[in-house]
């Protein structure tokens, strides 16, 4: 029998491995363990094809070891434990402890696996496990913490190929043509055993009919998918596209798993989870369709299963996303187990009910409105449901409006004007605050999360298009009415809720900020080209927040708020210009600082007349004069692209004393050239030209070790106040994790940020919250506090608060005093470091424009 060529060519040394750069490297933890003589108990996890064999036998030769091999696949438990008993009394084991090679060690259950333990303790063996699975699932955790695990990866193409080339040369045999190589290596899918098999096929074709047709016929389709790690890495891939709402990349894994043959009714499982998980309430259709895919699936099969699937993946990915539902969920299983409240128990007998069970219940349809207490007694105030968009939240919020009535209001006023008019909302506001309804106080947060919601149809003008159920909305200022023109039916959903809004701005104007307030929209092109204008915004945003931090006007310092639109993504619909708000305006830099990192980008058109007129139209722009209120909109494509005429929206937004500064990503030239130059000119603001794909420069400074410490310490201040509270603290923590992925100096810039009067938490941290006069401790449910505080007395708990703000203080002032020794040295060494002529990135073009504009306003240093 002839040795398969695999076999064949098997390496003798780590020099002639190919791949595996990251263990086998110079630094690599394999060549150094090859090269130290002494070798410990392993797993080597990868898929098939990628070495494994090849390394344990190397590995053995070179630290002086003898080799035993034993496969999981044709040896059984006891016949592996027979085998060990009769090595252990061979010589071998008195001198060296040899290698046993357990192949496919995953076959082994886990109580199996036991068998090792003694001769591995005793070091009578070392263990070489080989698999193609996760050993996390598959191995005993006793097993595990005796080996160190080593994660092999699939071969590129190019380093298949070089094998392929060498397979020739020490074969004798005639080179094959250049593309059955390049298609060897692409269809193996990283598998080098596949490779050369496939390589031996091409060599085993008859001459006459040798052609990479026929090879690919005999050979079948691509190895692509495992059934081992790649079910579950696909899976991953899979939820992941479809809850960051990317159709195309969800779509593409959904091709993946087909084509591997992954059982559809998986998938669709997987769809539902998502569809529960990360879209819940925010759209409830989502669920209905992935169940109902589900059970078409079952019905239907392969081929004609996967287009439900695609329907059902592409609502998935484009509804609108929460995690409402299962952080409430979460929340609600960690609580403490408390009694059902008497009024709650079942009463049904007699018995039940002279026991007192049911007393004090009313039943709620006798009056939808009554207030009652459903939680046992000592969890009452304890919220787990906390939506974060306006349709998931509760009829009862005594901050939302009657739709009902507004309705009511609205049918009555249709048929009293059929010829049209002016809609009366400021007088119907007013009527609502007169009797009671509280617009003035409702949240701040459903404002925010109501104007993410109707972003493009805040207030409504209409008027009859050629088209007469379409119909164009504008957005008057609050004190404004509203028209309706005569002439066609008017879709219900859109006065509705138009009028809604407007009603509420009407009926309780916001007051003038108690301080001068800086309000910067960015508008980021999200198209494939725009990766490093993307990563500059993620790693730049604090350096940029902190050039602003000691403003001053008359004496103030100034509010700072960020609102976030991407732009020229084709997973966004055309219809709505390719464009989306990712938030309004806030003043939660680590909300700003979530989404930065949250953005992907995707092939679209960029229509930058489009997103100028949603952010001057959408945004909750102040109306003070004196406030700086500015655009910035970056990107690389034509300024004149779409339906809407950047001359018209960047007048626009100058009208309303909004100046609109443009970023070209690219040549000074070419921005010029395709306009982006005269959008700054008509929108009273500056054009810069930047390089997108240049990377900051971080200078480190003997400072930076002990700001990042003095941080970590600025975060043992926060007290979390409930849901929100638990859910702000974790969100900090992630966008710190953020600025350290972004790098050493972003690391320090968000320090620093935190330390600035900028960086706020008063809606959930409670020393925020006082200090803003928002919230004061004996204000708060002892149950919302964290669970150190609620054993503490009342005088006790005041002074954990004040030692918590005292200490935040007093980190505070370390960190900036700290931080302003870093930018001296930082600045001193980059003017040694500076030369002409360098393009500007993100946050420079941005600082020196805003520095100059706020100037104009009257803010200074």
């Amino acid at each position: 029998m002839d040795t398969p060529l695999a076999e064949r060519l098997r390496p003798a040394s780590l020099d002639e491995v190919v791949g595996q750069s990251h263990l086998l490297g110079p630094s690599g933890p394999l060549r150094r363990i090859a090269g130290g003589g002494r070798l410990p108990s392993m797993v080597l996890w990868g898929p098939p094809g990628t070495g494994k064999t090849t390394l344990a036998r190397i590995l053995a030769n070179a630290t002086g070891h003898g080799f035993m091999e034993f496969s999981g696949v044709t040896g059984s438990a006891a016949e592996l434990k027979k085998f060990l008993l009769d090595q252990s009394k061979l010589p071998l084991f008195r001198a060296a402890a040899p290698v046993l090679f357990l192949d496919e060690i995953h076959r082994f259950n886990r109580a199996q696996q036991d068998i090792l333990l003694p001769f591995l303790e005793r070091g009578e063996a070392i263990l070489i496990g080989a698999t193609t699975e996760n050993p996390a699932f598959y191995l005993n955790p006793a097993l595990r913490s005796r080996c160190q695990l080593f994660a092999l990866k699939g071969l590129d193409p190019e380093d298949i190929v070089r094998v392929l080339l060498r397979a020739e040369a020490k074969e004798q045999r005639e080179a094959a043509p250049e593309a059955v190589m390049v298609w060897l290596a692409d269809w193996a899918g990283g598998d080098l055993r596949a490779a050369l098999t496939g390589l031996e096929s091409w060599w085993d074709l008859p001459e006459g009919s040798r052609d990479l047709a026929t090879l690919q016929s005999a050979l079948g389709g691509r190895i692509l998918f495992d059934r081992a790690d790649g079910h579950y890495d696909l899976a991953s891939a899979f939820q992941k596209s479809l809850r960051g709402s990317d159709a195309d990349a969800a779509l593409y894994y959904l091709s993946r798993m087909i084509r591997g043959g992954e059982d559809p009714r998986f998938i669709a499982r997987r769809l539902m989870v998502t569809a529960a998980e990360d879209v819940g309430n925010a759209d409830p259709q989502a669920f209905i369709l992935a169940e109902t895919v589900s059970r078409a699936v079952e019905r239907i099969g392969w081929p004609e299963a996967r287009i439900p699937l695609a329907q059902a993946v592409i609502y998935v990915a484009n509804a609108p996303k929460s995690n409402a539902t299962i952080s409430a969920i979460d929340a609600a299983l960690a609580a403490d187990d408390a009694p059902v409240p008497d009024a709650l128990r079942d009463a049904h007998t007699a018995t039940s009910r002279a026991a007192g069970r049911g007393a004090g219940y009313h039943y709620s349809h006798g009056d939808y409105g009554r207030k009652q207490d459903f939680l046992p007694e000592s969890l009452r105030g304890e919220r787990f449901y906390a939506p974060t968009r306006p349709q998931e939240r509760s009829w009862r919020d005594a901050s939302e409006p009657d739709a009902i009535r507004l309705e009511a209001l609205w049918t009555a006023w249709i048929a009293a004007n059929p010829e049209g008019g002016e809609v009366p909302l400021n007088a119907w506001a007013w009527n609502w605050a007169a009797a009671g309804k509280a617009w003035a106080g409702r949240s701040r947060g459903w404002l925010e999360g109501f104007t993410r919601w109707s972003a493009s149809s805040a207030c409504i003008k209409t008027s009859e298009p050629s088209d007469p159920s379409a119909h164009i909305l504008e957005q008057p200022s609050p004190s404004q009415s509203v028209t309706r023109a005569s002439g066609g039916p008017m879709r219900r959903s859109i006065p509705l809720l138009s009028a809604f809004l407007c009603a509420g701005l009407a009926a309780a104007p916001s007051p003038k900020p108690p301080r001068p307030l800086i309000q910067v929209a960015l508008l980021l092109d999200t198209s494939n080209s725009m990766d490093g204008l993307i990563g500059q915004a993620k790693s730049q945003l604090w350096t940029f927040v902190n050039e602003f931090a000691p403003l001053r006007r008359e004496g103030q310092a100034p509010d700072l708020q960020v609102a976030l639109y991407e732009y020229g993504k084709s997973s966004i619909p055309g219809g709505e210009g390719y464009l989306r708000m990712v938030l309004p305006f806030t003043s939660d830099l680590d909300r700003v600082s979530q989404e930065l990192f949250a953005l992907r980008t995707q092939g679209g058109d960029e229509y930058c007349g489009q997103v100028i007129q949603a952010a001057t139209e959408g945004l909750g722009w102040s109306a003070a004069a004196k406030d700086l209120k500015v655009i910035f909109i970056a990107g690389n494509e034509p300024f004149t692209q779409g339906k809407v005429d950047y001359h018209g929206s960047c007048s626009a937004a100058l009208g309303k004393g909004i100046l609109v500064n443009t970023i070209f990503c690219g040549p000074l030239q070419e921005g010029i050239n395709t306009k982006w130059a005269d959008g700054a000119r008509l929108g009273g603001g500056a054009f810069m030209a930047i390089d997108q794909n240049r990377q900051a420069i971080h200078i480190p400074s003997p400072l930076d070790g002990e700001i990042e410490k003095l941080g970590v310490e600025l975060n043992g201040t926060y007290i979390p106040i409930g849901v929100s509270g638990r859910l702000g603290l974790a969100n900090q923590s992630a966008q710190d994790s953020n600025a350290f992925s972004a790098g050493a100096g972003s690391v320090n810039q968000r320090v620093k940020a935190k330390a600035s009067g900028f960086y706020r938490a008063d809606d959930w941290d409670l020393v925020d919250a006082e200090k803003a006069g928002r919230k004061q401790l004996e204000s708060v449910d002892r149950k919302d506090l964290p669970k150190e505080m609620q054993a503490l007395s009342p005088a006790a708990a005041r002074a954990y608060v004040d030692a918590k703000a005292k200490a935040r203080a007093e980190l505070q002032a370390k960190i900036q005093k700290l931080s302003a020794e870093r930018d001296r040295f930082v600045a001193a060494r980059r003017a040694e470091l500076a030369t002409k002529g360098d393009a500007k990135t993100l946050d420079g073009a941005m600082v020196e424009t805003l520095q100059e504009q706020a100037k104009a306003k009257g803010f200074l240093k």
